[in-house]
């Protein structure tokens, strides 16, 4: 049976390789390949005969593997040169196998938002601390807390004993703490007798008194009751679901 011959041009993605002639010994009979490299571009001039189909032409080509690479996000195809995926712009393997840092439109490396909450808050307490230190404060006052979320937000209440209750009024059980949350706490989430604030010296600690929902300190971990905890300037008190901000006057 008379054969005739069909030319296909076929292009590929590929390393750097040397300019070579190569015969292909495959399901194809009589099949020959030129490889051309230019740069990052294989071309594949393929001389077959009619009676091979298509389907084993590509069959081949996928064989002939475009060495490939698979983005770790979006799972899309990308050239083994490559250094960002095409699709979503995820950093891939480097050479030193580490992934590299994504990339966005501006060509900056983005900071995890995360990184932004914190520095914003930092600023934040930074400023809030500066305004502090400016005010004037009653004397006598050695500490303040200031309620920092809620419909009280901003409501400060002056420490000037050496210790200093937290808790709720309670006029029948004879309980009056020095900072009163219970109208700032209408779901009753403070005990009555909660923790209490310590002044020795210079230094400050808190000590939780068995409270129901705990005492937690810059959201760690929940107090252990009748430990004491030292107190920072600036720290976070939260009680129940009150929110603190705990500042030491400095005269």
């Amino acid at each position: 049976m008379p054969t005739s011959r069909m030319a296909g041009i076929f292009f590929a993605r590929s390393q750097k390789t040397e300019i070579k002639n190569t015969e292909m010994n495959s399901s194809l009979e009589s099949c020959s390949a030129l490889t051309t490299k230019v740069h990052s571009t294989t071309i594949l001039v393929f001389t077959f005969y009619q009676r091979n189909s298509v389907f084993e032409i590509f069959s081949l080509m996928s064989k002939i593997a475009l060495q490939m690479m698979k983005c770790p996000r979006c799972e899309k195809d990308n050239p083994t040169e490559a250094i960002y995926c095409g699709e979503c712009g995820a950093g891939l393997i480097n050479n030193n196998g580490k992934p590299t840092p994504p990339i966005n439109e501006s060509g900056e490396t983005p900071i995890e938002l995360s990184q932004v909450e914190k520095v914003s808050q930092n600023k934040s307490l930074f400023a809030e601390k500066r305004n502090f230190e400016e005010r004037e404060i009653p004397k006598g006052v050695h500490a303040v807390l200031t309620i920092e979320r809620g419909s009280a937000v901003g409501t400060e209440f002056y420490l000037t004993a050496e210790d200093s209750y937290i808790g709720r009024w309670d006029a029948d059980n004879g309980i009056f703490p020095d900072i009163d949350l219970d109208i700032y706490d209408p779901e009753a989430k403070v005990s009555r007798r909660h923790a209490k604030i310590i002044k020795e010296g210079e230094n400050y600690y808190i000590e939780d008194l068995g409270s129901t929902n705990g005492t937690f300190i810059n959201r760690g971990k929940r107090l252990v009751p009748g430990v004491r905890q030292k107190l920072e300037d600036g720290d976070e008190i939260i009680v129940g679901k009150t929110f603190l901000r705990f500042r030491i006057c400095k005269r």
